[in-house]
Parts: C-alpha cells; sequence; structure tokens
C-alpha cells in the first residue's frame, strides 16, 4: 500500500460521522466518532434556509 493510500484510510478510520434525524420542522444533526460515540452536543435547527445555513456552520466549525 502506498503513503498516500494509507493516509487516506486512516484519514477515513478517524473521521467524525455526522447523523441528521429530519422532520417536517425541526431537524437534529449529532457528530459521532466512528465507534458510535458522541462528539458534543446534538444540533437542532428549523427546516428554513437559516437553519440550514446552521448547519452549514455547524460543520465548518466543530
Amino acid at each position: 500500500m502506498e503513503k498516500r493510500e494509507r493516509q487516506n484510510s486512516t484519514h477515513h478510520q478517524e473521521a467524525p460521522m455526522i447523523g441528521v434525524d429530519i422532520s417536517k420542522l425541526t431537524h437534529v444533526a449529532r457528530s459521532l466518532h466512528v465507534r458510535g460515540l458522541g462528539l458534543g452536543g446534538p444540533l437542532y435547527f428549523e427546516n428554513t434556509r437559516a437553519g440550514l445555513e446552521g448547519l452549514g456552520h455547524w460543520l465548518e466549525n466543530p
């Protein structure tokens, strides 16, 4: 395995997963470690443009 492939493989194993529970009015997002442990608290956001922009900010600034 080449060095770059090993680095990518390790990065994907350690990168957090993001789960989003969607609903009609309010969504909930949660960041999880690959082992299933929660990282920080959940983010509740409205099903609006402003709510989705807030989700984008949350994703970019962990």
